[in-house]
């Protein structure tokens, strides 16, 4: 919608989408100041505003961040993350160490990385929530330490009494939940993933948060150690609750020890739960004990997915697993389903499939090469709808384009290569409108084959491709509906010359996040004239090669480092994330790790000085 048909809205629905529907990055950037007085009386008038800084770029926080103080009080939700913006935390708390200025805060997403902040800075902020009535919490915790008084602020959280969601994500395996026991909750939504958490912990947290309606978990460990088991018989002679949980989802770690006796006790206590999904490897797929466990301890349960692996049986097994939940009693439930997957190395030519890291936090969100699924409910051989959340890999010698299916929520999909075949298998099988990360390792020489894949696919933000293929066809990439936010050219080596620098710009405009494999990092400055709107820039850094003996060393050559350069940054295994600004284009960096330029670099250096002046666009086009 244009700004003149904004106009011409009265101002009750005006207030209205600015409150609710506008981010308030966007809101300062794009109307304050920027249209007319009645836009920026209508915005000082606004009593709810939400301001996500979640892979902002660098000057665009900057400039909201200084205009913060005249809204803190008229926040209601807040978003600060320090993926893909490295350093955005550390600035915040500076400023800002405490958020009990955000006195109507209700919605925080807190996603720090241990690694760039010290924790008494985490700890703090923690704490302050305690002042404030925030209903809905996201903590994702990169890099974290096991730190006892980390874990005692995460604790303390469940005594908010105002929080009803909470959502923890982490890396860290010492957890004692044990401490819930000074804690009675109100929580109601609980998601757990990546911290040290067992299946004994489940006493724990169903007892002391009796309000819990949705429990999605990782579970870290199955083993049960006596000290579980003294504390097993003391729970079964006190603890005669009837949970309130209506959907559980469990994550089960590999090679898990996990038996349907071990769950007996939890689903005898849970009479209301309407859901219940498990990830596992276990071997859980006994048609008949399900059937038993269903009828006399879940009577209330409408949908069921059990998803495992074919690790844990080989392949020629999967038919008659498959053949003993093929009857009357599981057809008839028209939502319970078991669904097999393989998730094994898909090659073509000299690369592998599980090189490229897709955005998963479990095995079962790697690409699937190969899927069988029970009941089959179809007549005449028709295609079983699965509208479970599958990412996938096609390929030429995978087993994928075999198997009757029509995959209705596919997020993320690798084409190994593009041809006739798998585009036709792709339209008919796919809903191709679902996707959102494409990855293509290779493309046959027929341009039209590539142009109506991704003609398909026009709600991709984020694709992986190598650099030979967006060369061979760029006017493809130039005139495609696609908007791509997220690229990734490192799937192989590559010079990053000043033509290559135009071209990513030329077919890819609106690039927010840019990862690349090269050494050539002397035309890096060139990406401020012809990728406007990057946010971040990752690369493999040369130095990593370099071996260290111990953790010190490497701590200290990061902190050097860091003292060095003048943008903020992250390293991570052998790559580096950038947060961009002007100031990163201009360090020293790229000239002093760079090779010399090359001709061709020279002239586009030239070039792009020539055209600086005239390089600017505008704030609103800036948000198109």
């Amino acid at each position: 919608m244009s700004v003149s048909k904004l106009e011409s809205l009265p101002n009750e629905i005006l207030t209205d989408i600015l409150e609710k529907y506008i981010n308030g990055v966007d809101l300062l950037i794009c109307f304050n100041f920027q249209q007319n007085r009645r836009f920026d009386a209508l915005i000082r008038r606004c009593q709810r505003l939400r301001f996500n800084f979640i892979q902002c770029h660098k000057d665009d926080f900057r400039f909201c961040y200084g205009l913060l103080p005249a809204y803190i009080d008229r926040i209601e939700e807040l978003a600060i993350s320090e993926e893909g913006t490295p350093g955005q935390i550390y600035a915040f708390l500076s400023r800002h160490p405490t958020f009990e200025l955000f006195t109507r805060l209700r919605t925080l997403y807190f996603h720090f990385d241990y690694d760039t902040l010290d924790v008494n800075y985490i700890r703090t902020a923690l704490e302050s929530l305690s002042k404030l009535n925030i209903h809905t919490l996201s903590i994702k915790a990169m890099n974290i330490k096991d730190n006892p008084e980390f874990e005692y602020a995460v604790i303390r959280l469940f005594l908010l009494q105002s929080l009803k969601c909470l959502t923890l994500k982490g890396s860290w395996t010492n957890m004692n939940w044990d401490n819930l026991v000074y804690a009675e909750s109100n929580i109601e939504y609980l998601t757990i993933s990546g911290i040290g958490f067992r299946l004994q912990d489940f006493d724990h947290i169903l007892q002391f948060i009796p309000h819990l309606k949705y429990f999605d978990c990782g579970i870290t460990n199955t083993y049960s150690s006596r000290r579980f088991r003294q504390i097993e018989k003391k729970s079964s002679k006190t603890n005669k609750l009837k949970y309130r949980l209506r959907t559980l989802i469990l994550s089960l770690p590999e090679y898990s020890s996990l038996t349907l006796d071990m769950l007996t006790k939890y689903f005898n206590n849970m009479p209301d739960l309407h859901r219940l999904e498990i990830k596992t490897d276990a071997e859980l797929l006994d048609a008949d004990a399900w059937k038993m466990y269903f009828e006399t301890s879940l009577p209330s349960l409408t949908h069921f997915s059990l998803r495992t692996t074919t690790s844990f049986a080989n392949t020629t097994n999967v038919e008659s697993v498959l053949r003993s939940f093929q009857n009357s009693y599981w057809i008839e439930k028209k939502n319970f389903n078991i669904i097999i997957t393989d998730h094994e190395a898909l090659t073509y030519g000299y690369l592998k499939i599980d090189q490229i890291n897709p955005p998963a936090r479990y095995k079962y969100d790697q690409p699937v090469t190969r899927c069988w699924m029970a009941p089959n409910r179809t007549i005449d051989n028709g295609m079983v709808t699965i509208d479970k959340s599958i990412n996938l890999a096609i390929g030429d010698e995978n087993c994928i384009s075999s198997c009757p299916f029509y995959y209705d929520n596919v997020k993320y999909l690798v084409v190994a290569n593009v041809n006739l075949s798998i585009l036709s298998w792709l339209t008919t099988h796919v809903n191709c409108s679902q996707i959102k990360h494409l990855s293509i390792t290779s493309a046959d020489k027929r341009t039209n084959t590539l142009c109506s894949l991704l003609a398909c696919v026009t709600a991709v933000r984020s694709l992986s491709i190598s650099f030979d293929l967006i060369s061979a066809n760029s006017e493809i990439f130039m005139t495609t509906d696609i908007c791509v936010k997220h690229l990734d050219t490192s799937i192989n080596q590559h010079s990053f010359s000043g033509q290559d620098i135009i071209l990513l710009g030329q077919c890819f405009p609106y690039v927010e996040h840019l990862k690349i494999k090269t050494s050539d990092l002397f035309n890096v400055p060139l990406l401020e004239i012809y990728v406007k709107h990057l946010h971040s820039l990752t690369f493999e850094m040369q130095q990593m090669d370099q071996s260290f003996d111990d953790d010190y060393r490497r701590q200290m050559w990061e902190y050097n480092l860091k003292r060095e350069l003048k943008f903020l940054f992250n390293i991570k295994d052998s790559t580096i994330t950038i947060w961009i600004n002007a100031a990163a284009y201009k360090d020293p960096y790229w000239q002093k790790y760079a090779k010399v330029p090359s001709d061709t670099t020279t002239a586009a250096t030239n070039s792009a000085n020539k055209n600086k002046k005239n390089s600017r666009s505008s704030l609103f086009n800036f948000f198109k």
